[in-house]
Parts: structure tokens; sequence; C-alpha cells
């Protein structure tokens, strides 16, 4: 009968061990996966940061757009069929203004969007598109109209993006510790 009771304890124990460690095992590979996560989100989230402050940078240092006058609607419109109507005169502009500024502004727009795009597959947050959104649309409305106002209005932006960051990194950080102790 020992013999029996010394397996059966022998196999208890060898169970309990297994058990112990596979989900010591699991636990350890969901914080590996929580860090990496947490990793990943605030890395995108300087990534935007950087894209949505190069793009407002390249933007203002461009010069105001003129105001448009009489004459110029009417020089618009005389020259419009001579470029081969809206279309060619658009292109036209686009031609003139890369002459200028180079392709330098389409790139840093484009590196915003894709930033915007993977911040919110990583971090899929109702705060961060509503910002973003906001974020884009002043960049469209500084590409219309660099006054001085309207430079203006990135500083509360950039202030309200930052804070949306500190926030989130401390949401991560009591996940983090949270994790830690589980």
């Amino acid at each position: 009968m020992t013999v029996w009771l010394t397996v059966l304890i022998a196999a208890m124990s060898t169970l309990a061990a297994g058990t112990i460690g596979a989900v010591a095992a699991l636990h350890a590979a969901e914080r590996s996966r929580q860090e990496a996560r947490r990793s990943d989100t605030l890395a995108a989230l300087a990534e935007y940061f950087a894209a949505a402050s190069t793009v407002v940078g390249e933007l203002s240092r461009l010069p105001a757009v003129p105001r448009t006058t009489l004459v110029n609607k009417l020089a618009e419109r005389a020259l419009v069929p001579w470029y081969g109507g809206r279309a060619g005169a658009e292109l036209e502009t686009l031609r003139r203004v890369r002459k200028y500024v180079g392709d330098r502004p389409s790139e840093t727009i484009e590196r915003l969007l894709y930033a915007a795009a993977r911040v919110r597959v990583v971090l899929a947050d109702a705060r961060f598109d509503a910002l973003a959104e906001r974020i884009f649309e002043y960049v469209v409305e500084l590409g219309e109209d660099r006054t001085p106002e309207k430079l203006e209005k990135w500083r509360p932006l950039r202030e309200e993006l930052l804070a949306f960051i500190a926030q989130l990194r401390g949401e991560l950080d009591e996940r983090k510790a949270i994790l830690r102790w589980i």
C-alpha cells in the first residue's frame, strides 16, 4: 500500500509542478506580450507626434497664401481654358508649387497619414481618432492659409496631443504594474 501511496504522491507532485510551471510560463508570456504592445503603442505615438510636428513646421515655413483679388479671379478665368480646363490649371499650379518647394510637403503629409494609421491599428482608441481628425483638419487648413492666427492654433493641438500621450503612458504603466503583481 505504501508503494501505491508513494507513486500517487509522486504523480500528483509532478502534475502540480507541471501545472504551476505552465501557469507561470503563460503569465510570463502575457507580461511579455503586454510589454511589447506597450512599447509598440508608445513608439507609434512618438512617430505620430514627430510626423505632425514636422508637417506643421514644413507648412508654416512656406509663404502665406496670397488673398484672391478680383484681378486674380479674372486672370484665373482667362487662363483656365489655356491650361486645358480646371484640371489642367490645377496640375499647372501643382507643377509650380513642386518647382518652388519640391516634394517635401507631400512626403511629410504621407508620413503623417501613415503614422496616424499605425496608431489607429495599434491603439484603437476613439480619443486618439478624434484628436487625429482635428490635427489633420488643421493641417489641411494650414495648407490653405498660413496667417499668424492660423499658425497659433497648433500650440493647443500640440499640447492636447502631448497630454493624451502622457495620459495613455500612465494608463499603460498602470496595466504593467497590475500584471507584475498577478
